[in-house]
Order: C-alpha cells, then structure tokens, then sequence
C-alpha cells in the first residue's frame, strides 16, 4: 500500500501538470489506461496467465473495473476544476465508504482501533486541505461561483464512493486472481469509457507537445500504482488498507516542495504528521497480529 501511495502520487502530480497544458480529463484517462493496458498485457503475457482471468470471477472484474472507471473519471475531474490539495482530500473521504461496505458486502467488523485511525487521518486530511466550505476562507478565481463549487465538491465525493466500492469487490474477488487480470479488465474498461468521453466532448487532442511527457509517466505510475493497490488489498482488510492509503496525501505534499517548488502551510504539516502517526500505528498492530 505504501508503495502505491507513492506511485499515485506521482500521478496526481503529472495529471495536475498535464491539466494546465491542456489536456482534458477524459484525453488522460485514455492514455493513461492505454498505457497500463500494454504493460499490463505485456507481463500477463509474459508470465503466461490467462488474460481473462477464472471464468466464475469474471463479472465481478468488469463490476470492479466499472466502478472504477467512474471514481477515476470524477477524480480527474475534480483535480482540473478544484485545488490540488482538496481534490486529493476529498478522495480520501472513501475509507469512511469503504468501511459500510464492507460491513455489508464482505461481513468485515470495522475495529474500534480502524475508526478510531480513519478519523484521525480524516482530521488530518482536513488539516491539509483546509477547505474553503469548512475554514470559511472565501473561494479561489479558479473555484467559480459557490453552486459550481458545491457540484465539484458533490462530484469528488461521489468518485470516493465508487472508488471504495472498487476497493470492496477486489475484496471479494478474493487473493485467488492475478492482480494483473483485475488491472487488465479496469484499463480496457477505461480505454472504452475514455473514449466515448472524448467522443461527447468533441475533444480533439490540441495541447502542447510538451504534455507528452507528464502522459507517459501517468501510465506508468499508474500501471504501478495500481498493481501494488490490488495487491495491497488482496492481503489486508479492506477498511485498514485504504486507511494505509492515506500516505499518498502524504508524498503528494513532499513532491509539492521537492518539485514543483511550492511551499506548505504549517497545518499542512500538522496534518501530514497525524495521517503518518495513524499509518505506522497500523503497520505496528499487522506486524504484531493484532
């Protein structure tokens, strides 16, 4: 999980980068999914695993891939139209989703240690993001009016939800999947509804060539991210996985500083410190078994 919370944070980074030079959520998704689907191929293939995975699990991929499809959409979206850093937060709202669902679709009992760890990092998520509809500070130029901001805001929210929804059917899929097989299904998923996003949108692929970079990378990133995910969530409770999760917050302030040169508030850092404090308090009680 650890490992996946730093390569989607490189990939929040490039995507908020791609963004600003003109690419369209939708154009992302595309090549984003069309680069994970090559690698991913390319290693089932090279591990000689059945693309399309046991036959008795293969709807619950394209549910998996469908709800994922739509959470990624709507996160896109929402870095394009809202700050970073609130975009990000309010993704991290999905643990809170993950958990009732869980509860309902696997039988899972949510710990008293997993909520009491899901709302400390949620306050810390707040920290960090310091949204303008909960600290009162008025909205950037960038926000539009205060309706247009409710709608992102609802969008984000409603992405968290199908995220987390995601995260629960890997669950059920069980460890018996290749983790490649549930990739391979959610990027050609992608690929199609990218596809006839950009076909409603009439987008054109007009940016600057210079976003060629930041496209590659968020395949890439992507590829990796979404593996180690999978995986992560194969082995560990699901509630508790995505709450490990949080650590992609995290990376994302430290790429912030290191490399797009932007500096932090101080409660920024007061709420890293909490989603960290939580995270390895939950690597302390898997080691111990408890």
């Amino acid at each position: 999980m650890v490992f996946s919370a730093v390569s989607l944070s490189f990939m929040g980074m490039l995507v908020k980068i791609a963004s600003n030079q003109g690419v369209t959520f939708f154009e992302v998704i595309v090549f984003r999914s069309i680069i994970q689907w090559i690698l991913t191929l390319a290693s089932l293939l090279a591990l000689r695993v059945n693309v399309l995975g046991p036959p008795e699990k293969r709807k619950l991929m394209v549910v998996r891939g469908a709800v994922g499809l739509v959470g990624m959409t709507c996160y896109f979206f929402s870095i394009t139209v809202l700050p970073l850093s609130e975009a990000v937060a309010l993704s991290f709202t999905n643990p809170v989703f993950t958990a009732i669902l869980a509860v309902i679709m696997l039988g899972e009992v949510w710990e008293l240690w997993d909520m009491i760890g899901a709302g400390v990092s949620s306050i810390g998520v707040v920290f960090i993001a310091r949204p303008a509809i909960i600290f009162g500070d008025s909205a950037t130029a960038d926000d539009g009016s205060q309706f247009e901001r409710f709608i992102f805001v609802c969008v984000a929210l409603f992405g968290a939800c199908n995220a987390a929804f995601a995260y629960v059917t890997v669950r059920k899929i069980g460890k018996g999947v290749n983790v490649l097989v549930m990739v391979n299904y959610f990027s050609l998923i992608s690929i199609i509804g990218g596809l006839i996003g950009m076909a409603v949108t009439e987008s054109r692929l007009d940016f600057k060539s210079e976003a060629w970079l930041p496209l590659m990378g968020i395949g890439v990133t992507a590829f990796l991210g979404q593996v180690a995910l999978n995986r992560g969530l194969q082995l560990e409770k699901a509630a508790r996985a995505t709450t490990m999760n949080y650590l992609q917050i995290v990376f994302a302030f430290i790429l912030q500083v290191t490399l797009l040169k932007q500096p932090i508030n101080v409660w920024s850092i007061v709420g890293a410190g909490m989603i960290t404090l939580n995270a390895v308090f939950s690597g302390v009680r898997k080691w111990r078994g408890k």
